[in-house]
């Protein structure tokens, strides 16, 4: 009886767990928690490499002194997303850039407003209520920049999600080698 308790309290953790939210920054850090680094070949010269700092957070540097558009890291995920949380130390941008791909390959990118700050801070952005109603959302107000890229390019949201993607562009960067710190980043299903 004991053991049917605890096989079902572990099961249920499980769906929750899946149900409710994918954590992007679990699992092996020496594989970089099963992300993949690109320096964006399609604008030569950026150059820049991904790591896990020894608080568990994943460290993204970029390289643009001789040239390019810019770095991204990049995760396959399975699963629906309304909203998108995670810790961020980004103390060259007032923004930060991140991709999520719905099923029919359309990249929703978003442009998200920081303070400057050399600090980590918290982003929380409801991605749903952003994609129903753009600039009538209560979350407008963080979007610097919203662009649907390939698939359907309607802007809808074609879940589930495909792939997650983090970006450190040159363009309105204080230096040309940029370092980004990400810890706690969240994918949340209604």
């Amino acid at each position: 009886m004991k053991k049917m308790l605890m096989t079902i309290a572990i099961a249920a953790s499980v769906l929750t767990c899946h149900a409710g939210e994918i954590v992007l920054t679990a699992g092996d850090k020496a594989a970089n928690y099963g992300f993949n680094f690109d320096n964006g070949q399609e604008f030569p010269g950026a150059t820049g490499k991904m790591s896990v700092d020894a608080d568990g957070s994943l460290k993204i540097e970029g390289d643009f002194t001789k040239g390019g558009a810019y770095v991204t890291v990049m995760k396959k995920v399975e699963g629906d997303i309304s909203e998108i949380s995670f810790q961020v130390k980004f103390p060259d941008s007032k923004f930060i850039v991140f991709r999520a791909v719905d099923s029919g390959g359309q990249a929703h990118q978003f442009k998200l407003k920081l303070t400057p700050s050399a600090d980590w801070q918290t982003v929380t952005f409801n991605m749903s209520s952003y994609l129903a109603d753009k600039a009538k959302s209560p979350e407008a107000s963080k979007v610097m920049k919203y662009e649907p890229m390939g698939g359907a390019k309607d802007g809808t949201w074609h879940g589930p999600a495909k792939k997650f993607c983090f970006y450190l562009n040159k363009g309105n960067l204080e230096s040309k080698l940029p370092v980004a710190w990400f810890k706690d980043v969240k994918l949340i299903s209604k």
